[in-house]
């Protein structure tokens, strides 16, 4: 389906167009809509495909264009009023440098720390605390995560050993060897048309 043609009906924008096919879209997954005859502008479910390009055409058309710019995502406005240009303003223009500098020195500074306690955590091996000049200014203790991947890397034969393992019922396997017993505990559900049938 396409909604090329629309823009010269009721003044649809592009973007009026672009919602109109996602509403489009989401209904017709479900049904495929028609007019009702009774004039109410009410739209009534009928068969898959029978959707026509003049209908789909209407169907927009009978969308108010506030309800099409109530549905679209606001745009910003192109105006003076919208927009502030720190060259108009040196101070400012001046402090957001700055700002900017002591932002790429805080990722460089979080970047060094990191760095930093690796080595230092390297170097103090089981310790868990930190003292310098007799006083205690870190620890150093397990924060309750396991290095799992690491741990199965290097320790193979005492995650074998600490392993274990659960009995797993292979549906294929038995369905394909025995394929009466299968289908007798195959669990069954009700389904019915989206549409009620309702019986005259």
């Amino acid at each position: 389906m396409t909604l090329n043609g629309l823009g010269h009906f009721g003044g649809i924008t592009p973007k009026a167009q672009h919602w109109v096919g996602k509403i489009m879209k989401a209904y017709c997954a479900q049904f495929a809509p028609t007019m009702n005859t009774n004039g109410n502008g009410l739209w009534l479910p009928k068969s898959k495909g029978s959707l026509t390009f003049s209908e789909e055409r209407q169907m927009a058309l009978s969308i108010s264009q506030q309800d099409l710019v109530g549905a679209a995502e606001p745009q910003p406005a192109d105006s003076p009023e919208t927009r502030f240009h720190l060259d108009s303003n040196p101070t400012l223009r001046a402090l957001w440098a700055e700002r900017e500098r002591r932002r790429r020195q805080s990722l460089d500074n979080e970047k060094w720390l990191k760095e930093f306690d690796k080595k230092l955590a390297a170097a103090m091996g089981n310790a868990e605390e930190l003292f310098l000049d007799g006083a205690r200014v870190a620890v150093y203790v397990p924060d309750g995560s396991f290095k799992k991947k690491q741990f199965l890397d290097e320790q193979p034969e005492v995650a074998e050993t600490c392993s274990e393992y659960q009995r797993v019922l292979n549906l294929e396997m038995l369905k394909k060897k025995f394929p009466e017993i299968y289908a007798k505990y195959r669990a069954r559900t009700m389904r019915t048309k989206v549409e009620p049938v309702v019986p005259e």
